[in-house]
C-alpha cells in the first residue's frame, strides 16, 4: 500500500510542476467541465443513448483524472490512506478483476481497475485540498446543471407529462437530479450563508414530487431529516423556520400530485420481486449482466434498482463484500466526525 501511495505522490508532485503556471480561474473551468461531462454522459446513457459499460467507464475515469490533477496542490508530506478504504477498493477490485476474466467483460476489467489504481490516486490527490472551495465549485455546478433541466423541462415538455422534463423516460433519472440539486443548495447556503439557495431547494423538491420517484421522495425526506437536525443543534432558527416553510409547500405538492395522479400503483414498484431473484442468484463471480433474469416480476429480465445487490450479481460476492464494508467503514467515519 506504502509504494503503491508513495509512487502516486511523486507523480502528482511532478505534474503539478508544470500546471501551476495555469490560472486557477481557468482550473475551475476545467473542473467544473469535467463534472458537467460526466452528467451529461450519465443523462444521455439514461434514455437517450444507451453507452457500453466500457464507454462509460472510459469516460468518468478521464473526467475524474483530469479533477484530480486540477485540484492537486504540490505537497512535501505525503497523507497516507486510511486502510479502512483502501482495503475494502482493493477486494472489489480483484473481485471484479476476476468476473471480468471469467466473463470476458473489458467493463469489469476497467471497474477493476478503477478501484485498484484509480480511485487510490484521487484520493492522495484530493487530500491536500481547499475543500470547502472544491465543494463549492460542485454545487453550483450542479445547480446550474438543474437549472438546465428546469428550462428543458419549461419550455419542451411539461413536467407532469412524460417523458419527465423533455428527455427522462424513467422518474428516477430525474429524481436524482433533483436530489443531488438539494444537497448542492443546503451546502451552498450553509456556506455562503445566502438564502436565495431556498429557492432552488423547493423547485428541486416540488420536481421530485411531480417525477414520481419514491427512492427519491424517501431522500428527500432524509436529508430534511438531517438538515433540522443541524439547525436545531447550531441554533439557527430563521433557516429553520424558512426550512419548515418550503416543507409544507413541499407536502401540499404532494397531495395535488397524488390526488391527480392515480397511476403510481405499489411504493416499490416490484422492487421486492426483483431484490428477492437477485439474491436468490448471487454467486462467487457473478452472470456477466446488469439485468436479473427468472424474476416474477413482468416474466423478463429487469434491470435490480439496487447499487450494492447489483454489484453482487454482476460481479459475484467478492465485490458485494469489500462494496459492504467500505460504505459501512465511511458511514462511521463520518459519524464520529
Amino acid at each position: 500500500l506504502k509504494v503503491q501511495q508513495s509512487f502516486y505522490f511523486k507523480i502528482l508532485n511532478y505534474i503539478s510542476q508544470y500546471l501551476n503556471e495555469i490560472p486557477i480561474k481557468i482550473k475551475e473551468i476545467i473542473i467544473q467541465g469535467a463534472y458537467l461531462t460526466t452528467l451529461v454522459v450519465y443523462i444521455l446513457n439514461c434514455d437517450i443513448y444507451q453507452f457500453t459499460f466500457k464507454t462509460r467507464n472510459i469516460i468518468y475515469i478521464c473526467c475524474l483524472l483530469v479533477i484530480a490533477i486540477c485540484v492537486y496542490k504540490k505537497n512535501d508530506t505525503l497523507i497516507q490512506i486510511r486502510k479502512g478504504i483502501v482495503i475494502p477498493m482493493y477486494i472489489i477490485g480483484i473481485g471484479a478483476l476476476f468476473a471480468g476474466i471469467i466473463h470476458s467483460m473489458l467493463g469489469y476489467i476497467m471497474y477493476a481497475f478503477v478501484y485498484l489504481l484509480l480511485l487510490p490516486f484521487v484520493i492522495i490527490a484530493l487530500a491536500n485540498i481547499d475543500k470547502k472551495k472544491f465543494f463549492r465549485i460542485i454545487s453550483k455546478t450542479t445547480l446550474l446543471f438543474f437549472i438546465i433541466i428546469v428550462l428543458c423541462s419549461v419550455f419542451f415538455k411539461p413536467i407532469t407529462d412524460e417523458p419527465y422534463a423533455s428527455f427522462f423516460y424513467d422518474p428516477n433519472s430525474l429524481g436524482l437530479v433533483c436530489i443531488c440539486a438539494v444537497i448542492s443548495g443546503f451546502y451552498l447556503m450553509n456556506t455562503d450563508k445566502k438564502y436565495i439557495y431556498l429557492v432552488f431547494i423547493a423547485i428541486a423538491i416540488i420536481y421530485t414530487f411531480f417525477s414520481g420517484s419514491r427512492t427519491a421522495q424517501i431522500v428527500i425526506c432524509l436529508i430534511f431529516a438531517i438538515q433540522i437536525i443541524f439547525l436545531l443543534k447550531y441554533n439557527k432558527k430563521k433557516t429553520l423556520i424558512a426550512l419548515i416553510a418550503i416543507a409544507a409547500v413541499a407536502f401540499l405538492t404532494l397531495l395535488v400530485v397524488l390526488i391527480y395522479n392515480k397511476s403510481l400503483g405499489g411504493f416499490s414498484s416490484g422492487r421486492i420481486y426483483i431484490w428477492d431473484s437477485t439474491i436468490k442468484q448471487i454467486n462467487i463471480w457473478g452472470h456477466g449482466t446488469e439485468l436479473v433474469n427468472h424474476t416474477n416480476y413482468f416474466a423478463r429480465p429487469m434491470y435490480i434498482h439496487n447499487g450494492v445487490l447489483q454489484i453482487g450479481y454482476s460481479m459475484g460476492i467478492i465485490p458485494l463484500i469489500g462494496f459492504s464494508v467500505l460504505i459501512l467503514y465511511l458511514s462511521l467515519i463520518h459519524i464520529s466526525e
